[in-house]
């Protein structure tokens, strides 16, 4: 059982970097939306609590189409191209957003447990 396990593991690995070898988006694109988020950061933050929740927003938009792109990387069989990227813009929005929910509240509960 737990050679079957290995061998399992070994395969899904395998897999997982052939699909990255075919997609260099897929590699390059976390980079692009550092980079986009940081100048957006330093533009935004001149608006105080509004431009702060704009880029946070923005922030789940970008990485929820990063997701979306390593997931179609991972279950298609041809390179990601920008085309795919239009596509992949809004998809798994809410689902980034309900995960920095979840992580502000431990954060929260955390510092008044803290303090």
């Amino acid at each position: 059982m737990i050679a079957a396990t290995w061998v399992l593991y070994r395969d899904a690995l395998t897999e997982t970097g052939r699909a990255f070898s075919r997609s260099t988006m897929v590699w390059l694109l976390p980079v692009a939306i550092l980079v986009v988020l940081q100048i957006a950061g330093a533009l935004l933050s001149m608006l105080g609590l509004i431009g702060e929740l704009i880029h946070v927003v923005a922030g789940c938009y970008l990485y929820g189409a990063y997701l979306y792109l390593v997931g179609e990387a991972l279950s298609r069989r041809r390179p990601i191209k920008a085309r795919d990227l239009r596509d992949a813009l809004g998809q798994n929005m809410r689902e980034v957003m309900n995960l920095l929910f979840l992580y502000w509240i431990l954060q929260l509960a955390l510092s008044v447990a803290t303090d």
